[in-house]
């Protein structure tokens, strides 16, 4: 593998790369919504994709014969005239013979059992002789894939094929197949599966995005911009997980149907005479892919290594992008291990966090798939990615194969330099430099308080800070006979006065002890004072204490339900 010169050679190299291996608007997806009819001699191929269904979906159908009589002969004028077809209509190519051959290989859906154990079979020859040259054309395996019979199967609904269109434009609401191969209602839940993987790859592009933005950033060792940058990857993260979590349901899917109908006709597993070829399956998603290279998640596992080999299945300059990726895939986690800054390492974990999460849903949704439904069990079924054996059980099998895989994802979360000193005004200020806080630890005062003592009076201004050292207290508000209706208690470590701080306004409650209280103290003037010895670090010192706003804010739900108690103040 080629070293780079510097880190700006490496980030230089990556942007170059994803410039010239992915669209600038749909990242891994078609350029523009895939080709519905084929042209010329080509033609009877979408014609036969479109009278699939009904040949290939219900008890005792076989598509064989019919396929054998429209391609048991050489498509000469389709061989002759394949390279003068542009990329788009290629690709649409490829997809057609892709499912064409799939059908002929499972023969109808349901399946007889004895297509699970065939190991190689006879297409028609005018089907094999195209799809092996189409197959060599566009540099993939002569199989379907994921690029082919999922990436490039699908409408948009109101736009013609071939159109402009934006990755946010695939929802479930305005996406159907264009070639399908059975008939509702189990159409529906493979128009969902397939609509599913295609959400999680319309992320591709601002994946894409995110991965270069950070790059520069690192190079200028630009903390705040990498941070910003992760923040924004994390958001598509999440959605990726939300579409898979609210898409692959059981009510979605039902796994008896998934089983019997929607997965066996994208697999393969039969040999050209280099081994079993796999078809396509979900480890094939460059998206996925690309994400795990960016944040340097291994792949050592079984499972990992599985996911470097599907590549092969992918469009070629699909694999170059990744293996760039790769080459550059230590370049976030060690920038990210070399800082100290909170929220850049924080940020990066939660990134980890979100991948290990996706894992761990699919690991929670594969094992419901591979059980399947006990009251419509389905007795003869295979899987993709080549990883699920026939096994005693397959349940129990996959999970540990997930669990090896979620552990290595685990591995690149970065350590948490404040573990153990949560409860400090060290904590609440690590925004700021270990300079700055080391002169602020100079200004903290401890102040002792009995019983009842009062510490803030309603009205008061400027009181400063306060942190619970050992204690408990009590804000709330004196009514008549000084008698305190208690709001909440706040427990050790806790930080208080921090509103009146933020508003430069009088306190809004009284605050009391209500048992031996030792606090730490950081007055007003203190505070002021570092401020305007060190203005850049003003900034910092308003996200720390906005922090604690917001967390008041998500616990007023609770503050308003629990009702107020009170206790005398003598």
């Amino acid at each position: 593998m080629k070293a780079y010169a510097s880190q700006k050679e490496m980030v230089d190299s990556v942007r170059e790369t994803i410039e010239k291996n992915s669209d600038p608007r749909t990242g891994f997806l078609p350029s523009r919504t895939p080709i519905h009819q084929l042209p010329g001699p080509f033609s009877i191929l979408s014609k036969s994709c479109g009278e699939l269904s009904g040949r290939y979906h219900g008890e005792g159908l076989d598509c064989r014969p019919w396929l054998d009589e429209f391609f048991g002969h050489p498509m000469v004028e389709c061989e002759k005239s394949v390279k003068e077809l542009d990329r788009l209509t290629q690709e649409a190519l490829m997809t057609q013979l892709s499912l064409l051959c799939h059908a002929y290989r499972w023969q109808g859906m349901p399946t007889s059992p004895l297509n699970y154990q065939i190991k190689s079979i006879q297409l028609p020859s005018g089907l094999e002789s195209l799809w092996t040259q189409v197959a060599r054309l566009l540099g993939i395996p002569r199989v379907g894939i994921f690029y082919t019979m999922i990436s490039n199967n699908w409408r948009l609904i109101g736009k013609p094929s071939g159109s402009l269109y934006d990755p946010e434009e695939i929802t479930d609401e305005k996406i159907d197949l264009i070639h399908s191969w059975l008939h509702p209602p189990e159409h529906e839940e493979l128009r969902t599966f397939v609509v599913t993987a295609l959400a999680i790859e319309s992320r591709g592009q601002a994946v894409l995005q995110q991965i270069q933005r950070v790059f520069q950033a690192i190079i200028r060792e630009n903390n705040q911009e990498v941070t910003f940058g992760l923040l924004l990857l994390e958001s598509h993260l999440l959605r990726i997980l939300s579409t898979f979590n609210n898409q692959i349901r059981k009510m979605r899917i039902r796994p008896a149907s998934f089983l019997r109908f929607v997965q066996p006709t994208m697999i393969w597993l039969l040999d050209h005479g280099e081994g079993p070829l796999e078809g396509a399956s979900g480890p094939q998603s460059c998206t996925v892919q690309a994400i795990d290279s960016f944040l340097g998640v291994p792949r050592d596992s079984a499972l990992g290594s599985t996911i470097l080999k599907s590549r092969k299945y992918m469009l070629p300059h699909h694999r170059a992008l990744l293996q760039e990726l790769d080459r550059a895939s230590s370049l976030l986690p060690k920038y990210v291990e070399s800082s100290k800054d909170y929220r850049l390492r924080q940020t990066y974990n939660r990134c980890v966090q979100s991948m290990i999460s996706w894992r761990t849903s699919h690991q929670k949704r594969g094992a419901v798939y591979i059980k399947g439904d006990p009251e419509d069990k389905v007795a003869n079924y295979t899987s993709t990615g080549l990883v699920i054996e026939k096994q005693t059980d397959q349940v129990q099998a996959y999970e540990k194969i997930m669990d090896q895989h979620i552990e290595e994802t685990k591995r690149k979360v970065v350590e948490d330099l404040w573990k153990g000193r949560e409860r400090s005004f060290d904590y609440l200020f690590r925004y700021l430099s270990e300079d700055a806080r080391e002169e602020l630890r100079g200004k903290l005062g401890k102040k002792n308080y009995h019983k009842k003592q009062v510490i803030i009076r309603k009205g008061e201004r400027f009181p400063g800070l306060y942190m619970i050292h050992t204690g408990k207290v009590a804000v709330g508000n004196f009514g008549e006979a000084d008698e305190l209706k208690i709001i909440a208690e706040l427990p050790l470590g806790e930080i208080f006065g921090e509103m009146s701080l933020v508003e430069n306004s009088p306190a809004s409650t009284d605050v009391v002890a209500i048992e031996e209280t030792v606090l730490e103290h950081l007055s007003i003037t203190d505070l002021y004072e570092l401020i305007s010895d060190h203005p850049s670090i003003e900034g910092s010192i308003y996200i720390s204490l906005a922090q604690i706003l917001s967390h008041r804010l998500r616990a007023a739900d609770d503050l308003l339900i629990r009702a107020p108690t009170s206790f005398s103040y003598p």
